[in-house]
């Protein structure tokens, strides 16, 4: 359990809480958190035991630069544990400490360096042990002394085998660029095998400037009956001269009353001549000031002091409208350049203009007579205090019956709060202010982790359900003046099926294939709400709410939602809801790409900016070497076989997906995959009564394979899941005696007449094809039926013209057997030797190498553990001990697997 009341205090620890997965994924579960808890309490930091041997453990004179340390003592000093045994030994309470050891932490190890994290994880063993006193040391890992009546684990960290950095000394028994078992690996490499973790949750993983939005209003005021002022600035004709009626005015309304200091005359110069402006509100004295041609001698500053949030501000209301009016002939009034600061947005961000076009900074113009401009803008905290700039341009007659006056040319800036906030309300509980509710948090199909457009965890099993939600406007109740409320979906996806390899009837056809809906079944777009629309029917205006029932259908699925609030016929507010929050009109959440760019930075070891710009829906770039500067080599091709929009989609997949250790294989359902790193899908087909299998199953092999394939030290850092679609194969027309020809049309057609589920939807088949090798797993065949006599895996065909012939045979039997001659168990050989077959699908070594043979395979066979090695060595058929190394690495080939369409 960890401390809620530990905030991070550094930027270290903020950017340290990123990393959770991977740090756990580098220690033993429990051993470090609960230790670490219930040491640091027991030993009682104010004894002056534990600091200065952590201070001595850490000093950065006496190491190497290490890019990972200051990182994982930042998150130490972010996320720190709770005592798992209670309070320390002078009864304490150990939550009040938790800060203290935060901000120590945090602070004391910024910046350190060590060369890699096996060295970090001794140095704290040793300095937990001094530190504490009565420690114990078994087998090289320390275990710090525990309160009374605790037993003593077996270690304070246990360091999962990995890979070494490049740059690391190569172990003694190992020439270069041989990877250690024993150490972890540094940089990029230590990143790039982890599970990331997501940005820190919807709007705090964007940037306060990408929620900035406009709309424009034309002469129109109904703007104002959704709308609760704080204060307004003017700037407006007047009697443009430095007496008489004023040019200059902020307070709550433009109509007064005004205090002195509020109000000052200006003379406008005309002539299409530019004056800049500012407005500035400061939340600390609840001040507002407005300047008047900033920087030049007749600057001219407004103040208007105790501004007044009205009762309906709250989160996400805060809005502010730049009006323009000309009621005169031969006058206009434009306003550029408008640029905005807030409390949490340090530097300036251009206001976009309304849908984004034209680029840069939102500007409107009004031209007489009788013409109103209102540009409303949204999504910045105005309560905190900002800074707005721009520059107004005049054209106006100074004589005539054109000639303006008084406000017939002005322009108003009206900051305070909407009346109604509208947004997503996911889990459906009528509020939008819960963690998982509003679109720049979610992600199609999802309530927080939790997918919802379907149900269980396996391909076969798993079903549709749809994703019930509600989009609710806030304050558009009966109690207001909102007599109606239209929800309109004006754009939507309408893709396949539900994921990228299943569909359901009630997705597909006619009338029912759009991916959101207000019904549950057919398709439909739009909803009127009004004060007689009842619950049953699907939406309802309650005393301070409007909501209608929202449904998505894919986990993909993409919609905009128009929302249109009337007072009788009047429309006096309007929403466009994009879900989810997709700025940038790719398809693909945003908050989803700036958390695989963040993903990509840490397993390449690069710094892209972490924006919206990076991954085009249509790419497919994962880069040749899966872990930037770590061991693992680059790979023939860039890619996986798979764009960025259909991982984003994602697979029903049973399982795989095991990290650089082995750990945290994929649980079952529904998953996105990621654009930042190869991963390899297997259709599996297998007999009923298997013969020799695993306690587990064809499961125990599968999950085999994946982990010796993505192991940061012995493998190749690519991931491989997996569907087990048909456990009921039929029977496969092998006969004994058949001639060489013969046995290899059989086993090609087997394979093509297995492909896909039986009588399943085009949708289905059509993307196992595209995405996922075949693999059969039969109890045995015939001897002729065997590539070679006793071995395992029968085939992996790759050469015949027709895709759906390509595949893999593995056959539990000669598996089992042949393990037992070497001294290995079934599930170990049978799991290498599917490593093997499938890395023949993705691999077409030059033919001219001699590093290779005819059927390749190493010659040589070096070190005697290479996966594409003589599979008669044990070693070579040993999870424990097989690698995938160098040589092999290098011809790895994710899109030109032959075996995919």
């Amino acid at each position: 359990m960890r401390s809620p009341t530990c905030q991070p205090q550094t930027p270290l620890a903020r950017k340290a809480r990123l990393n959770i997965q991977q740090l756990e994924d580098r220690l033993a579960p429990n051993s470090f958190w609960s230790l670490l808890g219930g040491s640091l309490f027991s030993a009682g930091l104010g004894s002056g035991g534990l600091e200065p041997a952590l201070f001595q453990a850490v000093e950065p004179p006496s190491h190497s630069s290490h890019p990972i340390t200051s990182e994982l003592l930042g998150y130490l000093g972010a996320v720190p544990p709770i005592n798992d045994f209670g309070a320390n030994s002078a009864g304490s309470d150990p939550a009040a400490t938790v800060p203290t050891v935060c901000q120590w932490v945090a602070d004391a190890t910024a910046g350190l360096d060590l060369p890699d994290l096996d060295s970090l994880l001794g140095s704290l063993n040793t300095a937990l042990g001094a530190g504490l006193g009565g420690a114990t040391t078994t087998g090289g890992s320390t275990s710090p002394g525990l309160p009374s009546g605790q037993s003593s684990p077996a270690a304070v960290f246990s360091v999962s085998p990995l890979k070494t950095s490049s740059a690391a000394v190569a172990p003694s028994n190992r020439s270069a660029p041989a990877k250690s078992p024993s150490a972890l690996p540094v940089g990029g490499g230590f990143q790039a095998l982890a599970v990331p973790q997501p940005l820190p949750g919807g709007a705090a993983a964007f940037a306060p400037d990408e929620l900035l939005a406009s709309r424009l209003w034309t002469n129109d005021d109904n703007f104002i009956k959704a709308f609760d002022a704080a204060f307004v600035a003017e700037g407006r004709i007047g009697n443009n001269a430095l007496n008489g009626t004023h040019e200059l005015d902020i307070a709550a309304s433009t109509g007064g009353p005004f205090a002195a200091g509020n109000t000052a005359n200006y003379v406008w110069p005309g002539n299409n001549a530019a004056v800049p402006f500012k407005l500035t509100y400061d939340a600390g004295t609840a001040t507002a000031t407005f300047v008047n041609n900033v920087g030049a001698a007749n600057a001219t500053t407004v103040t208007y002091a105790g501004v007044t949030w009205p009762p309906s501000a709250r989160d996400g209301s805060d809005v502010m409208f730049v009006r323009v009016a000309a009621s005169k002939a031969e006058s206009s009034l434009q306003i550029s350049n408008l640029q905005i600061k807030t409390s949490d947005m340090p530097a300036f961000a251009p206001v976009p203009n309304p849908g984004g076009t034209p680029a840069g900074a939102a500007s409107l113009q009004t031209v007489g007579p009788n013409t109103k401009k209102t540009l409303e803008i949204t999504g910045a905290n105005l309560r905190g205090g900002f800074e707005l700039t721009g520059t107004s341009n005049w054209v106006f007659q100074t004589s005539g019956a054109n000639k303006p006056a008084n406000s017939q040319l002005a322009f108003q800036i009206k900051v305070g709060a909407s009346k109604y906030v509208a947004d997503l309300d996911v889990n459906g509980n009528k509020t939008i202010t819960d963690a998982v509710d509003g679109t720049v948090n979610y992600l199609p199909g999802y309530e927080g982790n939790t997918a919802k457009v379907s149900e269980n965890n396996t391909f076969n099993t798993a079903h549709y359900t749809g994703q019930k939600m509600k989009l609710v406007v806030d304050g558009a109740g009966t109690n207001s003046a909102i007599t109606e409320v239209t929800y309109e979906i004006t754009d939507v996806t309408s893709y396949d099926g539900y994921s990228g390899n299943t569909t359901d009837e009630s997705v597909v056809g006619e009338n029912r294939q759009e991916d959101y809906s207000f019904k549950e079944i057919e398709n439909s777009r739009q909803f009127t709400v009004t004060r007689a629309t009842t619950e049953a029917q699907g939406g309802q205006m309650e005393a301070d709410r409007a909501w209608v029932d929202f449904w998505c259908k894919d986990y993909g699925g993409k919609a905009i939602v128009k929302i249109t609030l009337k007072e009788g016929a009047a429309v006096v507010k309007t929403f466009e809801l994009n879900i989810p929050f997709d700025k940038d009109q790719d398809k693909i959440a945003d908050r989803w790409e700036k958390e695989k760019v963040q993903q990509w930075n840490q397993q390449y070891g690069t710094n892209e900016f972490v924006g919206t710009g990076f991954f085009q829906p249509v790419e497919d770039k994962e880069l040749r070497d899966p872990d930037g500067a770590g061991a693992l080599v680059a790979q023939k091709t860039e890619g996986d076989h798979m764009s960025v929009l259909v991982e984003y989609r994602g697979f029903i997949l049973d399982g795989g997906g095991h990290n650089g250790a082995g750990q945290n294989p994929h649980a079952g359902g529904h998953l996105r995959l990621s654009p930042a790193r190869k991963e390899g899908l297997l259709e599996v087909d297998r007999e009923q009564n298997l013969a020799n299998a695993p306690a587990g199953g064809v499961r125990d092999y599968l999950d085999s394979a994946a982990r010796v394939w993505s192991h940061a030290a012995r493998g190749a850092g690519n991931f491989i899941y997996y569907i087990q679609e048909n456990e009921n194969l039929p029977a496969t027309g092998f006969l004994a005696g058949d001639t060489q020809d013969i046995a290899i049309g059989k086993q090609r057609d087997y394979l093509k007449a297995q492909r896909g589920v039986f009588g399943g939807q085009a949708i289905v088949n059509d993307a196992i094809g595209r995405f996922f090798t075949h693999v059969i797993v039969l109890s045995d065949v015939p001897a002729e039926h065997r590539l070679l006599l006793g071995s395992a895996t029968v085939y992996s065909e790759r050469q015949t013209a027709d895709v759906d012939q390509r595949g893999i045979y593995l056959l539990t039997t000669p598996t089992s057997q042949f393990a037992a001659r070497i001294g290995l168990t079934g599930t170990d050989y049978g799991g290498v030797s599917l490593a093997h077959e499938y890395m023949h699908m993705v691999i077409a070594p030059v033919r001219d190498n001699v590093t290779w043979n005819n059927i390749e395979h190493l010659v040589g066979n070096p070190g005697g553990t290479a996966l594409m090695g003589d599979e008669s060595v044990a070693n070579n058929s040993s999870e424990e001990n097989v690698v995938i190394g160098a040589e092999t690495q290098t011809e790895i080939d994710f899109r030109g697997n032959p075996a995919l369409k």
